[in-house]
């Protein structure tokens, strides 16, 4: 299955290996709009020390994700995608959560700083 991955979802990394948990949830193929790639590289711009290495970790998991292209925010176009496509989205972004779940795509979060759940 395929799943949608937007800035807070890439940021779990701090907690829990976000790929092993969505293999575990059978997500085997990564998508990221090219919108949450320009996010990240503004945010690298202003961390620094521990929090500019996670996000350079972050970078490098990039790497096994398809770029999506789109015009617009990060939120609208992985909304737009998530319901045209019928894939699910990993974030931890309560709004963004709210608004997916209304439409009917399942949503993963972070649980306990754990571990990987599906809603939705």
């Amino acid at each position: 299955m395929k799943v949608l991955l937007d800035t807070s979802g890439l940021l779990m990394i701090r907690w829990v290996d976000i790929f092993a948990e969505l293999e575990r949830l059978g997500y085997l193929e990564y998508l990221v709009p090219q919108a949450v790639c320009d996010e990240l590289e503004g945010l690298r711009k202003t961390l620094k020390g521990r929090d500019r290495e996670m996000l350079n970790l972050v970078r490098l998991l990039l790497e096994r994700c398809k770029v999506i292209e789109g015009k617009g925010k990060a939120d609208d176009i992985i909304l737009e995608i998530a319901t045209r496509e019928g894939v699910a989205v990993l974030t931890n972004d309560r709004e963004l959560s709210e608004r997916l779940r209304e439409k009917g795509v399942r949503v993963v979060s972070l649980r306990q700083k754990k571990y990987l759940f599906e809603r939705g």
